[in-house]
């Protein structure tokens, strides 16, 4: 069993490769036709005026904060259970990360730690991660920065057609990030990354940034921008990837409502779909006493798991310096969640016997007992 089958994906493409060896004969590699084509559709997916293709999600979320004017010093507001180069493009425009803690129901940004937060350090940004394909608290999070004149960028990077309250994740913030790594449930075949806006002055500046800032071939003198072109062949997989996204996550979905049905009973705990959400699935993640345990017993039977993330960010050794307070949910969560094969390709067999297997392994186990919230 794979816990994620690109070829698969691949194969049910048709005219993929017959486009792919197009571009090569047209010999344009890099924006293009291609990526102005691709940018117009994924905006026209999610729900916003502007979309800017570039080379990778970090690079994403580096441009969106570059755009809001986040500097030396500026606090910037994230959750501690995200991928690391949410935080390094914090750091990366000289920008303090404010970490907070989780929602222990949904794996999310904690709201009332957020309130908390704002209310004592003032931050000028707040970046909402949409973490293993939710959109929580969307026009909640939205509300506080709009009270607080703090601006909102949203990590979108596992949240590709998630929605909140029925829009679509990122269209709450001021800019939105998109990583199209080949995981992701809209994935290219290597890095590529775009950010979405309905902010015109927002767009200007990025795709200045992206093209070592110029917004015209070689004419550079207005201010510094870096390298994060989107290439045209990543654009080029990514646009007919889309025409099947919304099938590939309603068969995660079915996944994911499958999983439940055979764990719901076990001795282990998942996070709870809220009400107002449309989540995606990008993973499948489950919280048990013994995660070794059962980790090594699955993989006995082939079963492929992964640990969505290792280490809390404010624990890294890179930003310990800007941990300031406790996170006791996601440092308990941390030490027991493990993410279940996830993919548009798993059958309802597959899931019956992963499930199966999780059962054997800890029919003798106890049910977790959350941590207490803060």
């Amino acid at each position: 069993m794979k816990f994620l089958d690109l070829a698969w994906q691949h194969n049910q493409i048709p005219y993929l490769k017959e486009k792919i060896f197009d571009i090569i004969e047209k010999g344009s590699f890099v924006l293009s036709e291609e990526v102005a084509n691709f940018e117009r559709e994924w905006a026209n997916y999610i729900g916003t005026k502007y979309c800017i293709g570039v080379n990778s999600g970090t690079d994403a979320i580096s441009l969106a904060l570059r755009a809001i004017g986040i500097g030396a010093g500026d606090k910037v507001i994230v959750q501690t259970n995200t991928f690391a180069a949410t935080v390094y493009a914090i750091i990366q425009n000289q920008g303090a990360p404010l970490f907070i803690d989780i929602d222990k129901e949904y794996g999310c940004i904690n709201l009332r730690h957020l309130k908390e937060v704002v209310h004592k350090e003032k931050p000028k940004a707040i970046i909402l991660v949409h973490l293993y394909g939710q959109a929580c608290y969307g026009s909640q999070v939205a509300d506080i920065a709009k009270e607080n004149n703090i601006f909102l960028i949203e990590d979108c990077a596992q949240a590709h057609g998630a929605k909140w309250e029925g829009k679509k994740a990122g269209t709450f913030g001021d800019i939105s990030c998109f990583s199209f790594f080949p995981s992701k449930n809209l994935g290219a075949m290597g890095d590529a990354g775009a950010l979405c806006t309905d902010n015109e002055e927002y767009a200007e500046k990025i795709i200045r940034y992206r093209n070592i800032g110029s917004k015209i071939k070689n004419m550079h003198e207005t201010e510094w921008g870096g390298n994060s072109r989107l290439d045209a062949l990543q654009a080029a997989v990514l646009l007919l990837k889309l025409r099947y996204l919304d099938i590939w996550n309603e068969k995660r979905r079915n996944i994911a409502n499958m999983y439940r049905e055979r764990l719901e009973k076990l001795p282990l705990l998942i996070y709870k779909e809220h009400p107002s959400a449309y989540n995606i699935y990008h993973q499948f993640v489950i919280i048990v006493e013994d995660r070794e345990k059962l980790r090594d017993y699955l993989s006995k039977f082939e079963i492929p798991t992964l640990i969505h993330y290792p280490s809390p960010c404010h624990s890294m050794k890179p930003f310990i310096k800007y941990a300031l307070g406790t996170f006791p949910v996601a440092e308990w969560i941390n030490k027991r969640h493990l993410s279940l094969p996830m993919s548009p390709h798993l059958s309802e067999d597959d899931v019956a016997f992963v499930c199966k297997k999780i059962e054997e392994c800890l029919k003798d186990e106890k049910k977790p007992e959350f941590y207490s919230e803060r």
